[in-house]
């Protein structure tokens, strides 16, 4: 029901359409940085779960948000929220749509626990079964970040060599043809007087981006036709 990618397309000015082809394309993306197994599994799941909701429609922002409130209202746990946000909003950042990523929900606990309520069988096996599923997801998280910093610490040699034609314009004060083939690699212009601007090394940029905590989307800017 949700196979529209024949109108889907990264980054802005497009239909923001959920098919298998993007999926297919993140599975890619989240294997290229190694990821554990179950992590890309249940990223997977995840947004497969957000297609279904979805229903054929573009996703944008208050469909995102309405999901995560969809979620709440049927009873899923806030850490269960959070974690199929979390799913979504990597989705999201790979497909370059920003604007669609959404917040996830602050968890509360409670430091005692009345007498009155006591917790049972049933209660503390959705429990347990829920604190299992954070922490393997917590590891798994954990484990991915620390690889991705290992091969970022141990990038040496032709891998590099993007960070060595990048720095050689550093202090660049203006753009002639020679440097422009090397540092862009298109250039695309929308109605509205709208340009984008697509660099090259663009997946490097992300991949060290998202490692140092960035936002990603490092390669490319818009701006008005002049």
């Amino acid at each position: 029901m949700y196979n529209r990618g024949e109108k889907t397309g990264r980054g802005k000015g497009m239909d923001r359409y959920i098919g298998e082809k993007e999926l297919a394309a993140f599975e890619k993306h989240l294997r290229r940085e190694e990821r554990e197994a179950g992590t890309i599994e249940k990223y997977l799941r995840d947004v497969r779960a957000l297609a279904a909701w979805l229903d054929g429609r573009a996703v944008d922002k208050g469909l995102a948000v309405a999901w995560k409130e969809r979620l709440v209202a049927a009873g899923y746990a806030a850490a269960t929220v959070n974690s199929m946000v979390v799913a979504a909003n990597q989705f999201f950042r790979f497909q370059r749509w920003e604007g669609l990523r959404v917040k996830t929900m602050r968890l509360q606990r409670r430091m005692f626990r009345s007498r009155e309520r006591e917790l049972t069988k049933q209660e503390y096996v959705q429990m347990k079964q829920e604190y299992d599923r954070k922490l393997e997801e917590s590891e798994n998280a954990l484990r991915s970040y620390r690889n991705e910093l290992k091969l970022l610490k141990e990038d040496k040699g032709s891998r590099q060599e993007w960070i060595k034609e990048f720095k050689k314009y550093e202090n660049l004060t203006a753009l002639d043809r020679n440097v422009a083939a090397i540092l862009i690699r298109q250039v695309r212009v929308y109605e509205g007087k709208r340009i984008e601007v697509i660099f090259n090394f663009e997946e490097e940029l992300d991949k060290y981006s998202s490692v140092l905590g960035g936002t990603g989307s490092a390669g490319r800017t818009e701006g008005m036709v002049v």
